[in-house]
């Protein structure tokens, strides 16, 4: 049997997910009994090994010497006793520390800080208003506008702190991006003819972001 970790949720679904350590975490409401989950886990083992087996040969765990993106800039993870810092080539981190905790604390620290002040700035240029944002541990999506479907209230907007791996200019064209979708909810030729007009380079900037988020799937950040 296949050792995972059970979360309950209010939906009526029992679903799986490998995270990208190969972790596997069913989701499920307290109605499904153990035996069920069991049954249900057993049913798909197959298709669940091999996922953990590709998840674990595609992702890795941070490691001292590697190297990581921050605001677009690679820096090599070197030990140093103390808080964690950066300087020209280097993110120096306490050996007692994990490398990856330290880096998601640092992460979504500046993510507040950065993203907000983006958020605040370019929904003034685009006379655009919102209800607040969030700042997210989303895996593969890093940017997120949720709308009223009866239009009714302000738009929340979510956004990952893994976006702190790119450049500032790419941050930026995300915040734009879904500030965009409060006003235009698609991806049709109106909605980039909006988003052009504040990212006047809008594909190279998605082309950008698009690299960096695959980059950032293949360690486990």
């Amino acid at each position: 049997m296949i050792d995972y970790t059970l979360k309950y949720t209010k939906s009526c679904w029992l679903s799986i997910k490998v995270k990208n350590t190969g972790e596997v975490v069913v989701y499920c409401n307290r109605q499904h009994s153990e035996k069920y989950v069991q049954e249900f886990i057993s049913k798909h083992e197959n298709e669940i090994v091999e996922i953990v087996k590709k998840q674990c040969e595609t992702h890795k765990p941070l490691l001292y010497g590697d190297r990581v993106l921050y605001l677009g800039k690679e820096y090599e993870i070197k030990r140093r006793a103390g808080r964690i810092s950066f300087d020209k080539d280097s993110v120096y981190i306490d050996p007692s520390k994990k490398i990856t905790s330290e880096l998601a604390s640092l992460y979504k620290k500046e993510a507040n800080n950065i993203i907000g002040n983006l958020i605040k700035r370019k929904s003034a240029e685009m006379n655009l208003n919102y209800e607040c944002f969030k700042i997210t541990s989303a895996e593969k999506i890093w940017g997120c506008c949720k709308t009223s479907r009866r239009g009714i209230g302000l738009s929340k907007l979510y956004f990952s702190w893994r976006l702190i791996s790119a450049p500032i200019s790419v941050i930026e064209y995300v915040v734009v991006h879904e500030l965009a979708h409060i006003q235009i909810q698609n991806h049709e030729q109106e909605f980039w003819d909006f988003v052009s007009q504040y990212v006047p380079d809008y594909r190279k900037k998605h082309e950008c972001y698009e690299a960096i988020n695959n980059k950032v799937q293949f360690y486990c950040l």
